[in-house]
C-alpha cells in the first residue's frame, strides 16, 4: 500500500509540475532558429509570427539565422538543444528534402523533432523567358518535347526547390531540359531575363516582382489549388501535368523530448497568432498563405512530403552540390 501511495504521489507531482510549467511557459526569452539568411521568405514569415508571439507571451522571441548546408546547420542546432521549449525551429521544404538528398544527415527529421504547426505555404510559379513560343503549359510541353535538351532551366543550386521543381516537371511531363545551377536566385533571374536560360520554377514572393514588371512570362503555379495572389493563373495539374504539386511550406518544430503540455501550448499559441487577421494579412503580403494546422495534421503532412521527395530524388538521380 505504501508503495502504491508513493507511486501515486510521484505521478501526481509529475503531472502537476508539467501542468504548472505549461501554464507559466515561457518564463524567459524564446529563441527561434531560422536555417536560412535574413530577408528570405522563411525569415520574413518567422519574424511576422515571432513579433506576435512576443506580445502574447510577454517575453522576447529572438529570431536567430543559423545558415549552412541547405538548412542542416540550423536544424542540427535545434535537434541538439534542450527540449524545454526555449529553442525552436522554423523550417521549410528543404527539411523534407534533405533526408533523401544528403547521405550523412546530422539529425533525424522524424525522431529528433516534434511538429508544432504548419505556419504557411507558398506556391511556386513557372516562369519563362519572353522569347519562349508558349503562352500556356500545354504549348510549352509540346515545344519542349520537340526540342529535347535545348531548353535551359535555371536554379539557385543543385538539390534546392528551384532544381527539384523542374526535375519533377521533367519526370511527370516526359520532357528533357538542361539544368543550369547558379549561386542564388538573383543570379539565375539575371540570365532568365537575358534569355540565357528559358525557364525557372521559383517561389511566388520572389517571382512576383519580375512577373508584374513584365520581364518574364508566368504560365502556371505549382500547387494543386490556384494561388490566392494569382487567381487567374492555372495550376500545372490542371494544365496537363495531372497531380503535380510542389508547394513551399514553413513550419515550427521543437526538439524531441519536450513536455507534451508545453508542446500543446506551443501549437495553441502559434495557431491563435497565425489566425489573427493582421498576421494573416502580413503573411499574404509576403506571398505566404496562412495554414495554422494542428500538430497531428502537420505530422501527417510532413510524412507525405518526406515520401514524395524521396521518390522524386530517387527517380531523377538528383545529387546535392
Amino acid at each position: 500500500m505504501k508503495l502504491l501511495k508513493s507511486l501515486f504521489f510521484i505521478f501526481l507531482t509529475f503531472f502537476v509540475c508539467n501542468f504548472v510549467g505549461a501554464q507559466s511557459y515561457p518564463l524567459k526569452p524564446v529563441r527561434v532558429i531560422v536555417p536560412f539568411p535574413t530577408g528570405g521568405t522563411t525569415d520574413l514569415v518567422t519574424r511576422i509570427v515571432a513579433q506576435q508571439l512576443s506580445e502574447l507571451w510577454g517575453q522576447q522571441v529572438i529570431v536567430e539565422n543559423k545558415i549552412g548546408a541547405a538548412g542542416n546547420v540550423g536544424a542540427e542546432a535545434v535537434a541538439h538543444a534542450r527540449a524545454d521549449g526555449y529553442t525552436l525551429l522554423l523550417a521549410g521544404i528543404s527539411f523534407s528534402v534533405n533526408p533523401s538528398l544528403y547521405k550523412n544527415m546530422p539529425y533525424d527529421v522524424t525522431k529528433d523533432f516534434v511538429p508544432v504547426t504548419q505556419v504557411a505555404m507558398t506556391p511556386s510559379v513557372l516562369v519563362t523567358h519572353l522569347s519562349v513560343p508558349a503562352n500556356s503549359m500545354k504549348e510549352f510541353i509540346a515545344f519542349a518535347k520537340t526540342h529535347p535538351g535545348e531548353l535551359n532551366f535555371g536554379s539557385a543550386g543543385s538539390g534546392g526547390s528551384t532544381h527539384l521543381g523542374p526535375a519533377l516537371l521533367e519526370s511527370m511531363a516526359g520532357i528533357k531540359m538542361t539544368h543550369i545551377p547558379y549561386r542564388g536566385v538573383a543570379e539565375s533571374y539575371i540570365d532568365l531575363i537575358a534569355g540565357r536560360v528559358q525557364l525557372m520554377i521559383d517561389s511566388q514572393p520572389t517571382a512576383m516582382p519580375h512577373i508584374k514588371a513584365g520581364k518574364v512570362r508566368a504560365l502556371a503555379v505549382t500547387s494543386l489549388k490556384r494561388a490566392l495572389a494569382l487567381p487567374d493563373l492555372p495550376t500545372l495539374s490542371e494544365s496537363g501535368v495531372s497531380g503535380y504539386d510542389m508547394t513551399g511550406w514553413y513550419g515550427a518544430f521543437a526538439p524531441a523530448g519536450i513536455a507534451p503540455e508545453i508542446a500543446k501550448k506551443l501549437t495553441t499559441d502559434f495557431v491563435s497568432v497565425i489566425k489573427k487577421p493582421s498576421v494573416s494579412a502580413s503573411l499574404m503580403t509576403q506571398g505566404a498563405e496562412p495554414v495554422a494546422s494542428n500538430a497531428e495534421q502537420f505530422s501527417r503532412f510532413l510524412q507525405i512530403e518526406l515520401k514524395k521527395w524521396a521518390d522524386v530524388i530517387k527517380n531523377t538521380g538528383i545529387i546535392a552540390d
